[in-house]
């Protein structure tokens, strides 16, 4: 019905050519009830054809492991069903995830440091003879009570956040402005030091902060190249030159 001839026209196309008489119009009813088309739409039916075919053969090959899916316990069949499958799930949803948790994981990160745990204080207070230690309105309670805990808390949490920025940055690469977009994760991110230096109760906490803000997304950056070439190296050939081209 969809024969191709030597001048790749199928017998609608010869049809439609040299159609002259009106009984020609009731052939051509008849060739496109039976399936006829053009050839500048067969390519397209074909991917249309071959693409349900995949369908069909995917859909096969689960509707033939019901028994191995039913022995399974409940929680890897729900494992399998929400975890990553690269047939059906398309490059473009993943992102759009991606980005998802990200900027949820940056405003989290973002609102833990203006409001870190046991606020800050409200007002001032010098030290005095019965041993109370001073404190400045707008520093971090915390910091004051336990130096060492408030600043494993800030690291993990500036990790947490410059990753997330870092994930932003890669997942938008090709969007239009994107300019004005590494400008407003700059300006957040200096917003973010801003905000640990300020809340510092001390001025160790506020070098610390300093240099934690400096050092953490360089080395957040050479901490993904060789963590990836590690998992990824010895089973697809992944290298550092490989990343880079990416």
């Amino acid at each position: 019905m969809n024969s191709l001839n030597k001048r790749a026209l199928t017998p609608l196309d010869v049809l439609l050519l040299f159609q002259s008489e009106a009984g020609d119009r009731e052939i051509e009813d008849i060739l496109r009830q039976a399936g006829a088309v053009k050839a500048e739409d067969l390519h397209s039916l074909t991917e249309v054809v071959i693409a349900e075919e995949r369908i069909k053969s995917t859909n096969n090959q689960i509707n033939e492991q019901p028994t191995t899916n039913q022995a399974r316990p409940r929680a890897a069949q729900l494992l399998d069903y929400f975890q990553y499958n690269h047939i059906k799930d398309s490059q473009s949803e993943v992102r759009n995830i991606l980005l998802v948790v990200v900027i949820l994981i940056a405003t989290a990160t973002y609102q833990a440091v203006l409001s870190p745990p046991g606020g800050v204080w409200q007002d001032d207070l010098a030290s005095n003879s019965n041993n109370t230690a001073s404190h400045a309105a707008g520093k971090a309670i915390m910091g004051s009570k336990n130096t060492a805990m408030y600043g494993l808390f800030l690291l993990f949490n500036s990790i947490g956040f410059f990753t997330s920025l870092m994930m932003i940055n890669i997942l938008t690469t090709g969007f239009p402005l994107r300019f004005e977009l590494q400008l407003s994760i700059f300006a957040l991110i200096a917003t973010y030091d801003g905000c640990m230096a300020e809340m510092a109760p001390n001025k160790f906490l506020n070098r610390l902060f300093t240099i934690i803000s400096i050092v953490v997304p360089v080395i957040l950056s050479i901490i993904t190249i060789v963590g990836r070439s590690i998992l990824k190296g010895p089973r697809g050939g992944f290298s550092p030159r490989s990343q880079a081209s990416v």
